[in-house]
Order: structure tokens, then sequence, then C-alpha cells
């Protein structure tokens, strides 16, 4: 077995313990996706720049001269 191949089943079997069913796991994943989501919701307003207000319209009005 190669030593990457022989880390990433640890790493596996490690992540699996934690939880003890598929179905555990999923939830886990779940929470953690939902944690990066309001992060990112949270950063996301943080850096957005507020609207330019609406420019009104420009009327050009011709002038008569008499």
């Amino acid at each position: 077995m190669s030593k990457t191949m022989l880390l990433t089943l640890l790493c596996a079997g490690f992540a699996l313990t934690g939880c003890n069913t598929v179905e555990g796991f999923g939830k886990d994943m779940e929470r953690a996706g939902g944690s990066i989501e309001e992060s990112a919701q949270e950063h996301k307003a943080a850096n957005t720049k507020p609207e330019p207000a609406p420019k009104k319209p420009v009327r050009n009005r011709t002038v008569v001269y008499r």
C-alpha cells in the first residue's frame, strides 16, 4: 500500500468513528455545511457596498428666443 492510500484510509476511519452510522455522518456534514453557509452570508453582507441612489433623469428643455 502506498503511503497516500494508507493516510487516506486512516483519515476516513477517524472521520467515520466520530459518528456511529452513515446517517450520523450525514447529519454532521449537514451541520458543517450550514455553518459554512451562515459564515459566507455574514461575510457577504459585510463586504457588499450600498447601492447608490437612483439618478433623476435629466430633462432637456428647448429654449426658444424671439
